[in-house]
């Protein structure tokens, strides 16, 4: 059978444009720094392409798939050992070729993919952390006092359509086109994302 995996960080964000489909839908709400492995829905997965009875895997994009570029990796190896196809909607990438042998191509467009990714956020994360030493520095950041401004929470929520942009894998400045919000906006909602991830 073909299937479709869907993933969301938290239980608020919407998967409508994840799971536009026909077949079966398995849908996780955890962090991309879970292995796939480890996750509700990729445990069934596993299972099922185990018992050869998936046949294709449909994603809408590869961060769907987590944000760590090695378990993607392996997660990738395991389904194209059982004979399993993994499918990027988005990227439009098929690990394996029609006769079941594997597409080097899109192997190697993955790994870049992955890493492109993991790098960039990285690199968001050093800057941030850099951000604030320098304000420190010149004693112009005080942290955000107690109980002022939205939570994580309330930014999230209050906006949901960006929300749902970044997660279906749209660069910043193309969610905030979409969304008719301010590129500022995206990148507190981005930040807010990362910190709910990662549990911060």
């Amino acid at each position: 059978m073909n299937a479709k995996y869907a993933r969301v960080s938290t239980l608020e964000q919407n998967v409508e444009r994840q799971i536009e489909f026909d077949g079966k839908v398995f849908i996780d709400s955890c962090s991309g720094a879970i292995p796939f492995s480890e996750r509700n829905a990729g445990k069934k997965i596993i299972e099922l392409v185990q018992k050869r009875k998936i046949e294709e895997l449909h994603v809408h994009s590869l961060d769907r798939m987590g944000r760590d570029t090695i378990d993607i990796l392996q997660t990738i190896k395991y389904l194209s050992k059982n004979q399993c196809t993994l499918v990027l909607d988005k990227e439009g990438i098929r690990t394996l070729n029609a006769d079941g042998k594997e597409n080097l191509a899109s192997k190697l467009l993955i790994s870049i993919l992955g890493a492109v990714a993991q790098t960039e956020r990285e690199l968001i994360r050093e800057r941030q952390r850099e951000g604030i030493a320098l304000a420190k520095k010149r004693g112009e950041y005080k942290g955000r006092k107690k109980g002022s401004g939205m939570s994580t929470a309330e930014l999230l929520d209050k906006h949901k359509k960006v929300v749902r942009e970044l997660t279906s894998g749209e660069s910043l400045r193309r969610a905030a086109a979409l969304s008719g919000v301010s590129l500022g906006t995206v990148q507190r909602v981005s930040k807010a994302l990362l910190t709910e991830q990662e549990g911060i």
